[in-house]
């Protein structure tokens, strides 16, 4: 925005009356301005991340832009699925006499799936985080801190009645 930009340079030599308009001068007054310089830049970075807070919203596209944006900026790998909402099936011996077991081929009986353990969601998570390995920490240590600022991001986000899971592939 043009009314945020401001030259204090020029500022400073248009508002210095002609006759005082010397080095000292000058060097006196930059030495001045320079904590408000200081306070300005760091107005403009403010004001840029609540310009970016602002647009984004909890949408499923806006928060994996989000992710993108600060974890995997080039391949923009990271996106977001819907927590697996199947029926669990639980498998029992056929001596417990329960619905469902596991039969044989040969016999003709009714097929389940076994489905990998995140599809489920052990919290009742209503989505999933699917990040790459690719930006996976070797060690625990940057593991902990990725995670951490991958949670506050989403938190930030998302909704407050959602519940998510990360999980790295």
């Amino acid at each position: 925005m043009s009314q945020l930009n401001i030259n204090f340079g020029k500022l400073i030599a248009s508002l210095l009356i002609t006759f005082r308009r010397r080095r000292v001068s000058f060097d006196y007054l930059y030495a001045l301005y320079a904590p408000i310089k200081t306070l300005y830049n760091d107005f403009r970075k403010f004001k840029t991340d609540a310009v970016y807070r602002v647009t984004h919203n909890s949408q499923v596209f806006s928060i994996e832009n989000v992710l993108n944006d600060k974890f995997d900026n080039q391949l923009r790998r990271i996106y977001i699925t819907d927590s697996y909402a199947a029926e669990k099936n639980y498998i029992y011996r056929r001596s417990e006499a329960k619905p469902k077991y596991i039969y044989k081929r040969l016999e003709d009986k009714p097929k389940f799936y076994i489905h990998r353990r995140f599809y489920f969601s052990p919290d009742d998570t209503d989505f999933i985080i699917v990040l790459p390995a690719a930006i996976k920490p070797v060690d625990s240590t940057g593991l902990n801190i990725i995670t951490n600022q991958i949670i506050e991001q989403v938190n930030y986000y998302k909704l407050a009645s959602k519940r998510f899971q990360i999980i790295w592939i």
